[in-house]
């Protein structure tokens, strides 16, 4: 009997949280994919970061997978890499090129989302000690969005098996997508290192719609991040991170920082981020 009346609560909670966010969606244009741990994805937070970090070629990647125990899993998957050219006269400008994937699907519906990307860069050195870089980016990017209506339920068919009436007619589209970036970062030493940096995504407000309604756009995407390196002593360093995100009406500000305790008391760290 407890089991029959959980199980009933349960479904109660799925059905009422499907209906909630088929009200809300009424009013709500697209929006970006986003992570806890933004840092992990370089292109994500500025076009402007290709290039920009000690090596030759860098490689990232993150998984995400949320909502499983109320419904269909939600799984987000991003990766990227970029690679590191040292130009101008005094080889300390740094040119980078850099390649991104996405793939997001969500819900019932499997409602997927792909992305490539290609993105370019240029840190320009404005000293001869390679203690300061202003940066600018360019990120291009191709996206493409299925759905499968055929696990839909729309509410003029509770009660029945009439078919819907729906205008659902497509079930995939494709776009281009155009994002900027620009940043600053000071290096004093290998140790420590601090940078800002704005960026401006979906600055072609690229068409994503089903249903060829006209303002279902991807809004532009305002990006502020900073992000810093600081060495306390030979053994602790911290790493703090913030950003701002505004798109359309909805923003959001994330600040953290995370450390690193270098257990070998012999010897001194010598690896920066």
């Amino acid at each position: 009997m407890k089991n029959q009346t959980t199980n009933h609560l349960k479904n109660i909670f799925q059905s009422a949280l499907v209906v909630l966010i088929i009200l809300v969606s009424e009013n709500l244009k697209a929006q970006d994919i986003h992570w806890s741990q933004f840092f992990v994805n370089p292109f994500l937070t500025n076009p402007a970061n290709s290039g920009f970090f000690n090596g030759d070629y860098r490689l990232t990647g993150i998984y995400r997978s949320q909502w499983g125990s109320v419904t269909v899993p939600y799984k987000t998957f991003a990766g990227t890499g970029d690679f590191r050219f040292v130009k101008g006269n005094h080889s300390r400008d740094l040119f980078g090129v850099g390649m991104m994937a996405t793939s997001d699907k969500a819900g019932d519906s499997q409602f997927s989302t792909t992305q490539f990307g290609l993105d370019l860069a240029y840190n320009k050195c404005l000293d001869h000690f390679g203690n300061q870089y202003i940066g600018g980016g360019i990120l291009a990017t191709y996206g493409a969005s299925t759905i499968d209506y055929s696990n839909l339920t729309f509410d003029e068919q509770w009660g029945n098996n009439n078919p819907p009436t729906e205008n659902v007619s497509l079930n995939s589209l494709s776009y281009m997508d155009v994002s900027v970036g620009a940043t600053w970062n000071w290096v004093p030493d290998h140790h420590n290192n601090f940078g800002i940096g704005a960026a401006l995504y979906h600055a072609n407000n690229p068409q994503r719609s089903f249903t060829g309604v006209a303002d279902s756009k991807l809004e532009p995407k305002l990006v502020i991040t900073g992000n810093g390196q600081y060495k306390f002593n030979s053994r602790i360093e911290a790493f703090p991170k913030l950003i701002y995100e505004k798109q359309g009406p909805y923003q959001e500000l994330d600040l953290g920082s995370f450390a690193r305790i270098n257990l070998d008391r012999s010897r001194e760290s010598h690896y920066g981020v």
